[in-house]
């Protein structure tokens, strides 16, 4: 018995190391500003699409005390909606300014071949 004590005390999960975790999915869930890649978009949004599925999950299996954190979990839900939503516009100007650029290197190549 002892060596399972002694297995649950160095493996204890304490609220630092909770609060450090949540501080990194934090990171990855806010947007701070405007990205540029769209790598970097589509990670985000797939990270926030799966935080969305387990968050979805504590609902679903109901680890929360009351009604109020279960709203407080459907209102997080939608603000990880939102931010998704707003990575999609990012991602959406993205490739417009990609098939701008296209065109205007096209545009310019053609001037060139014109000249010579």
């Amino acid at each position: 018995m002892s060596t399972i004590k002694e297995i649950q005390s160095l493996n204890q999960i304490n609220k630092d190391d909770t609060n450090s975790i949540l501080e990194i999915v934090y990171k990855a869930i806010s947007i701070n500003r405007e990205y540029k890649s769209d790598s970097v978009v589509n990670k985000k949004s797939d990270f926030i699409f799966d935080f969305t599925e387990l968050l979805e999950g504590f609902i679903d299996k109901r680890f929360f005390k009351d009604k109020n954190e279960k709203l407080d979990i459907m209102n997080f839900i939608d603000k990880l909606n939102t931010q998704k939503e707003i990575l999609e516009l990012q991602k959406d100007n993205i490739l417009s300014l990609k098939k701008a650029s296209i065109r205007l290197g096209k545009k310019s190549q053609s001037a060139f071949d014109k000249k010579f």
